[in-house]
């Protein structure tokens, strides 16, 4: 059995669009790009294909459904937005028959990160782009391979491999827009937030993924977090910045809470999920909140009050939209490899 996760082609730009965002369409890449998916899996054993309600979903999928004279399903457990555990409901429900899904750059990534948890393989990074495919090998409950066939390039495109209008995007269609991912080191969990941020200033969430941790509870008992809960809490973070990669961002801002800063290995830790995820941990007073750290606690983090990652952090934490946009006004990039 196989699996195809189609990520929905390039749509018409938010900031052109007054309608409802259900109803936002692809663009004439898009269209190209969706064409170019049908092509691809003209000779691949789909027997059923099931979409996200969202109009730039169904349109993407429509020329597979056609040239194969099927029916196209609907499913709210695909829309943008919906819980990781909802997408996997429908795909551990699939029968016998090789299904083609098309949903979200946010469902998809999180999909493919709690199926990577459970034993599959993901080959190369975890990547997202619209208009790719990801190839999940083995039964629905279980599967154990995941590769990924990105979307063909616009010179690929322009050779001919589609045909009908041009493929070239116009001013009115969406580019990637700059994505920044906030990574909440909790105490009781590890919460990723990403947020897509327009030209105009606008924020939007995206993705959001959270792990449960409990190194609150962990410390309770003592004054160090357990060596099997740090191997944890770091590929935990691993993993969330491979959802935050697989959704678009660019940046990455990790900030530490309570149990980080008041363990007396909380500094160890944190410098091990920095290397891993490839960003410094902030810790939560340096964003110029009262600490909550005991007079004899063995951090002493540099406070960094001014600087644009803690601030980004303490903004996303806030939910404060206007607050994230000035802290990420000249954040650095991080590497997605």
């Amino acid at each position: 059995m196989t699996i195809f996760l189609v990520r929905h082609a390039k749509a018409l730009k938010r900031s052109r669009w007054s309608g409802s965002d259900r109803l936002r369409p692809v663009g004439r890449s898009g269209h190209a790009q969706a064409r170019r998916i049908a092509a691809r899996l003209a000779e691949a054993p789909v027997e059923r294909v099931i979409s996200s309600p969202y109009l730039r979903c169904r349109q993407t999928i429509e020329p597979l459904v056609a040239a194969r004279g099927m029916r196209l399903e609907i499913d709210e457990r695909l829309a943008e937005g919906e819980q990781t555990a909802k997408a996997l409901e429908l795909l551990h429900g699939l029968d016998a028959r090789s299904t083609a899904l098309c949903s979200h750059g946010d469902v998809i990534p999180a999909m493919l990160c709690d199926l990577e948890e459970r034993g599959m393989r993901i080959d190369g990074e975890l990547r997202c782009d619209k208009g790719s495919i990801w190839v999940l090998d083995g039964p629905a409950r279980a599967p154990r391979r995941a590769r990924y066939l990105p979307p063909p390039s616009r010179r690929a495109l322009d050779r001919g491999l589609d045909a009908g209008p041009s493929p070239v995007a116009s001013a009115d269609e969406e580019s990637e827009e700059s994505r920044v991912a906030v990574l909440d080191l909790g105490s009781t969990s590890f919460h990723l937030l990403v947020v897509e941020a327009t030209a105009g200033g606008a924020m939007r969430p995206v993705a959001r993924a959270r792990r449960m941790l409990r190194l609150g509870a962990a410390i309770a008992r003592g004054r160090r977090i357990p060596d099997a809960v740090c191997e944890r809490a770091v590929e935990t973070a691993r993993r969330l910045r491979r959802v935050a990669v697989g959704a678009g961002a660019e940046r990455l801002f990790p900030v530490a809470t309570a149990a980080l800063r008041e363990a007396e290995n909380g500094r160890s830790l944190a410098d091990r999920i920095a290397r891993a995820i490839d960003a410094p941990v902030r810790p939560w007073t340096a964003l110029g909140r009262r600490s909550s750290c005991s007079p004899r606690s063995p951090i002493a983090w540099p406070w960094v009050r001014g600087s644009p990652s803690a601030s980004t952090s303490a903004a996303a934490a806030s939910s404060s939209p206007s607050a994230t946009r000035r802290a990420c006004a000249g954040s650095r990039r991080f590497r997605s490899a």
